[in-house]
């Protein structure tokens, strides 16, 4: 099995996870244009679990935004480190998908 790394600090409750959550809302931006279609790379994520096994799978794909050309892929598989709350899935899933970003060859 993959080691998946928990970032320190990372939170443990949900009282954390939501303290966490509302530091990071203020920092979305919302009002600034991203980049032009078509250009550059797209990376997508999906994450599957395993509950029986406490075990979680993320995998990333890396596409040419013009091509839709596969460039890269990765997966990850770890152990579930943080419970089932509605709204705070990115503590359960991150640490693991960022296992699965880290594996992806940097072009």
């Amino acid at each position: 099995m993959t080691t998946v790394r928990i970032p320190a600090g990372w939170p443990a409750t949900e009282e954390e996870a939501r303290a966490v959550q509302d530091e990071l809302r203020a920092r979305v931006v919302l009002d600034q244009p991203g980049p032009p279609p078509g250009s550059g790379h797209v990376t997508g994520v999906d994450v599957a679990y395993d509950d029986e096994h406490d075990v979680v799978a993320a995998a990333a794909v890396v596409l040419d935004a013009a091509t839709l050309d596969v460039v890269a892929e990765a997966t990850a598989v770890g152990r579930i480190s943080f419970p089932y709350v509605p709204g705070l899935l990115a503590f359960r899933e991150i640490p693991t998908v960022l296992a699965a970003l880290d594996a992806l060859p940097c072009p």
